[in-house]
């Protein structure tokens, strides 16, 4: 079971935002430590002054007025974006509720951290089949990179036409040809490096690039950094007001939303802008942002064999699955490294790509997981396998030898192979050939994932003086008439770094998303994303799934995919009309559309002079037939020179549905725009609107909890379930809500932690959750814990769905 993803309401309007202000002034209110947890970053607010206009930041305000005001309420100003009409401060709970208060301040929040996703390892692009397609067409298409800075001098990139923006993170105006670390460029290589044979998805050099350097040298940024530099992408080439097409990479994120990227994102995306981000590396079916935002698209990592990185995040906003473990791309000079065998070993040729054996780096300070080290040189040895003393942690002597150790750790995603065992496991792996005098070590792939792995090791006290190299399985098997051979492992410095993360995964899906853009350029950006998913290669459980989403993207069946249906023209994209349909009698036109679930009807609607001479069907695509959905509803009200066909009902499901438009008779200019409707009380939806006092308890000693229960009686599985929960409670922070199922164990949804909401005094909260097998008939009960000493909560309602 697990918690797949979290969505809540934010007030907005001046009213609520007065009165959260004041009850926050009133009762102390303070903003939890917690939402900065494992940053290096001191905890920042992001202060949002009411601006007219019709973008979220409206038309600006001038730099003084905004800095003059925030300091004379006693917050430090530690960032500045007049054009945007915010600030991030510094200042303690009482300086920033009577900042909520202030009549010409619309919002405060805090400025959640956003950190880079990377981890360590290689492989190849092969797999997406960019390598099958030019970027020649990109004339109009742009890609900007929201990162690090990007190596403009690199020898892989610099054939680009690459620009950029200077820093958002300190207001120091670092270049963004000026990186702070190499996580900018690696991605960037990935995207379009022009190098053979480590080119990336857009490799002719006909790739535009804007990077944005927003992350300092550890690897951390604010949110609010990542708003205005989402503005810099747009503005400048005024992406929203002309033919020009953009797709935005964010290979980074963090815990909690905030309003005010969340409103950005949105606006942008209503706009046409294509953003796409990594879903997280900590192995949780916790939700990132901004990849946990509906306009973003979110991308998982998958390993050569196409099993899900152990490192990537599962939930439900997890769309697309790319590689994103063991991909060689563009470092920092001496930031990456090559290395292998010599001495007649058959594979010796060390530079060769994808040749299964990379250098693992160590990293000596977790506060900067994108500095990386090596230990370089030549280390002769006889190549000898590890057996493990009885008794003992480590192997057999190693003296003069080249260790080759099996990696331990079992690389299968929701196993609870966190990064954090996952590196310790490793690291075992390592000491058990280090202590054993080893001259050098190699961690080979087990069985139960035998392509190439590196995962993080962590090297505080300094204790590797010996290269460490990783292989896949195949080649260890290949190697082993080696075994009792004199040889050398070595380990060289370079410009390229084998690196894995769903950062990586990312940068595949934003450079493919610019490679359709080339080959259609007529399509807008929510058609290429429709395509993507409806030609994506099925991973883990049939169709969509928290693991892999649709599946792997694969290039040459999106462009087949898109030519079968006569071009972008066909695809219907939800809200968005299209224009200009004529056809004789007789005549069929076919267009399609991916549905999301909890669909509860569709409504496709013709406009024009001729539309008593149509008839539309919709059919839905269920391998490897179609089967006919209900009948179409022709009762809808609607205006004149107007149809409209509603599809309703169970057979509404999720998936591909193709819409088909027959002319009885000739038309002429119809305009079609198909848009669908959520289920707000599913078939199976069961609720407990009684009202519960929730005194003041102890959570962490589970007393004073207050349990409502349901009682189920839908004997299907629970495998996909949807708890909505309303409470009303000053302080919400201090509130803890745990489900507990027909079984007795507890669910916790939410942890007595700051929300994250901009000063929200209730709960309002959807919690989409799993239960795989387990039947839902029984007693479900909610359990609602207030740790707040002073006031009692209200729980108004509740209830579960089953999907």
């Amino acid at each position: 079971m697990k918690i797949n993803s979290l969505k809540r309401k934010r007030a907005t309007n001046k009213l609520v935002y007065m009165l959260i202000g004041f009850f926050a002034l009133l009762s102390h209110v303070t903003f939890s430590s917690d939402n900065w947890q494992g940053s290096p970053l001191e905890p920042r607010y992001i202060v949002k002054f009411k601006t007219e206009g019709d973008t979220p930041h409206g038309k600006g305000m001038l730099l003084d007025t905004m800095n003059t005001l925030v300091t004379a309420f006693g917050a430090e100003v530690k960032a500045s974006y007049p054009h945007l009409g915010v600030v991030s401060v510094s200042a303690n709970d009482q300086v920033l509720a009577r900042l909520a208060l202030d009549p010409a301040i619309e919002y405060v929040e805090p400025d959640n951290p956003r950190q880079l996703f990377s981890r360590e390892a290689l492989y190849n692009i092969r797999d997406i089949q960019a390598n099958l397609f030019s970027d020649e067409g990109m004339v109009w298409q742009l890609v900007c990179i929201i990162d690090s800075g990007y190596d403009s001098s690199h020898p892989d990139l610099r054939d680009n036409r690459a620009g950029g923006y200077p820093s958002w993170y300190d207001g120091d105006g670092a270049a963004w040809y000026q990186p702070s670390n190499s996580h900018g460029t690696h991605i960037a290589g990935v995207i379009a490096s022009t190098a053979s044979p480590q080119a990336g998805v857009l490799s002719d050099g006909h790739a535009r690039l804007r990077s944005v350097n927003v992350f300092d040298e550890t690897g951390w940024a604010y949110s609010s950094s990542v708003v205005a530099a989402l503005y810099s992408c747009v503005d400048e080439y005024n992406i929203m007001n002309t033919s020009r097409r953009m797709v935005v990479n964010m290979s980074f994120g963090g815990r909690l939303p905030t309003y005010y990227e969340q409103r950005a994102i949105d606006w942008y995306g209503k706009k046409g802008l294509v953003m796409v981000a990594a879903v997280g590396n900590d192995g949780s079916n916790r939700t990132s942002y901004p990849a946990g935002y509906d306009e973003v698209i979110a991308v998982t990592a998958i390993d050569r064999d196409r099993h899900l990185a152990p490192f990537a995040q599962r939930n439900a906003q997890v769309e697309l699955a790319a590689p994103g473990v063991a991909v060689t791309s563009t470092a920092l000079e001496g930031a990456g490294a090559v290395g292998g065998f010599s001495d007649g070993v058959d594979f010796a040729a060390s530079r060769a790509v994808d040749q299964g054996v990379v250098p693992l780096p160590f990293i000596l300070d977790s506060a900067h997981v994108n500095d990386l080290s090596y230990v370089e040189g030549v280390f002769p040895g006889t190549y000898t396998q590890c057996e493990i003393v009885a008794g003992t942690d480590h192997c057999n002597d190693m003296s003069g030898k080249i260790c080759f150790k099996e990696r331990s750790y079992v690389n299968h995603a929701g196993s609870g192979s966190t990064p954090q065992n996952i590196s310790q496991q490793e690291w075992e792996d390592v000491m058990a050939c280090v202590n054993a005098n080893a001259a050098g070590v190699v961690i080979y792939s087990n069985e139960a994932n035998p392509a190439l792995q590196t995962p993080l090791l962590f090297d505080p006290m300094g204790r590797l003086n010996i290269p460490v190299l990783s292989m896949d399985r195949f080649n260890y098997r290949n190697f082993t008439s080696n075994f009792g051979t004199e040889g050398s492992i070595y380990v060289e410095l370079d410009n390229h770094a084998t690196l894995s993360g769903t950062s990586i995964a990312a940068a595949h899906v934003t450079g493919s998303i610019a490679l359709l853009w080339a080959n259609h350029p007529t399509c807008t950006g929510g058609q290429l994303r429709l395509a993507l998913g409806a030609s994506a290669f099925d991973l883990g459980e049939p169709g969509r799934d928290a693991s892999y989403g649709y599946g792997l993207i694969r290039l040459s069946r999106a462009m087949d995919y898109i030519e079968q249906q006569g071009g972008c023209e066909r695809i219907l994209e939800p809200g968005v009309p299209i224009e200009g349909l004529s056809s004789t009698k007789g005549g069929e036109l076919i267009f399609w559309t991916d549905l999301p679930r909890n669909v509860d009807y569709i409504d496709v609607k013709v406009i024009g002079h001729d539309v008593d001479n149509i008839v539309i069907r919709g059919n839905f695509k269920y391998i490897p037939v179609y089967e006919k959905s209900t009948h179409c509803r022709r009762d809808v009200p609607h205006d004149e020179n107007e149809r409209i066909c509603r599809l309703s009902g169970e057979r509404v499901k999720q998936g591909k549905w193709y819409i088909s438009v027959s002319a009885v008779d000739d038309f002429e200019n119809i305009q079609l725009v198909m848009s669908y409707v959520l289920r707000q009380n599913p078939e199976h939806y069961f609720a407990n609107k009684h009202n519960y006092m929730v005194p003041p308890g102890d959570c962490y000693n589970n007393t004073g909890v207050v349990y409502a229960p349901i009682e189920v009686d839908y004997e299907g599985e629970a495998s996909d379930v949807e708890v909505k929960v309303r409470i009303k409670h000053r302080v919400p922070e201090d509130i803890k809500i745990a489900l507990f199922p027909p079984t007795g164990e507890e669910l916790v949804l939410r942890d007595g932690r700051w929300s994250g909401d901009a000063f929200t005094p209730h709960i309002s909260d959807t919690y989409e959750v799993e239960f795989p097998g387990l039947p839902a008939s029984g007693l479900w009960q909610l359990g609602v814990c207030n740790d707040y000493n002073h006031d009692d909560g209200m729980l108004d309602d509740w209830s579960i769905s089953f999907y």
